[in-house]
């Protein structure tokens, strides 16, 4: 950010560093795990109530105790030969579609929960699109947003595969992703575009990765569908978390005196910026340039 980086480090020890970023990331963490503050939307609001409870038979009474009758109580009855067929078949023709239908559920569910716990808390009107040409920016910002998911995906994907470092990077961006999808249920509210979000959740890193680390250890050691459903029923609970909390960042003080004039027209007025880690950066560049690539393709026909 404005290379500035250097300079930060020639003012401020790594020990400050590394200081401030686990206080700040502990505090995520800490917020993450006061679930009682919850409660509060619970009693306030009918249907938070419903929609939990929606949330609670689709995903743990239907979907997750239907893995589970299999494991533990058809399968381990079955022969072997028969035991692979059915295991497929009962995946292919009642699993997967519950989950389809119980993930788009969900996400409609989702929706109305953040927006009753935002009302709650904010008692403040939520913003309206209010022009043709606003909701063609709301489309464009959702086709960037699938683009830009698709393309951390493929990020976390790759990260499996780097030896002996990439599993540690791989739980490092999960949590940041978990964050991101429990806090991006806020930022829609309020009708940030992607970019937006995308700079706030790099000023405010460390805070944020301790607020998806518990989301992230609870469903990473559990088997896939388990974890899906697991993940399905607590994410509202983080997102009525993420309403609530306040993140902060590591900020610094500009070293007006080691900076180059044309930095110093740049960030003329500010005399502190937070510290920034890109961890977005390689999907954020990867999706802006696959979309240049569709526009140009676009283009030519």
């Amino acid at each position: 950010m404005f290379d500035l980086f250097k300079d930060k480090l020639n003012s401020y020890s790594i020990s400050w560093l590394l200081e401030g970023s686990i206080k700040i990331f502990l505090l995520g963490l800490y917020d993450a795990i006061k679930l009682h503050k919850m409660l509060a939307f619970m009693l306030s609001s009918k249907v938070i109530r419903t929609r939990m409870y929606e949330c609670l038979m689709a995903n743990i009474v239907v979907l997750l105790s239907s893995v589970l009758i299999l494991d533990f109580i058809i399968l381990p009855f079955l022969s072997e030969d028969v035991r692979s067929f059915f295991n497929g078949a009962y995946y292919v023709f009642y699993i997967y579609p519950i989950y389809g239908i119980s993930y788009i559920l969900s996400a409609v569910w989702y929706i109305d929960i953040a927006e009753q716990a935002y009302l709650f808390s904010y008692s403040e009107p939520l913003p309206k699109i209010k022009s043709f040409q606003g909701f063609i920016r709301f489309g464009a910002d959702l086709i960037y947003r699938c683009f830009f998911i698709g393309c951390f995906s493929v990020q976390l994907f790759m990260f499996q595969y780097i030896p002996h470092i990439g599993i540690s990077l791989y739980f490092i961006h999960l949590c940041a992703f978990n964050a991101f999808i429990s806090f991006e249920y806020k930022w829609d509210l309020r009708k940030w575009t992607t970019e937006q979000k995308i700079n706030y959740f790099e000023e405010h890193i460390f805070y944020l990765l301790g607020f998806g680390t518990p989301l992230t250890l609870i469903v990473s050691f559990c088997p896939k569908f388990i974890g899906l459903a697991i993940f399905a029923f607590l994410l509202p609970i983080y997102i009525m978390m993420s309403i609530l909390s306040h993140p902060l960042s590591l900020y610094y003080n500009i070293n007006y005196e080691n900076l180059s004039m044309e930095d110093i027209s740049r960030i003329k007025g500010y005399k502190k910026i937070p510290f920034k880690l890109p961890i977005f950066q390689f999907a954020f560049f990867f999706n802006s340039k696959l979309l240049q690539l569709f526009y140009f393709l676009f283009q030519r026909q």
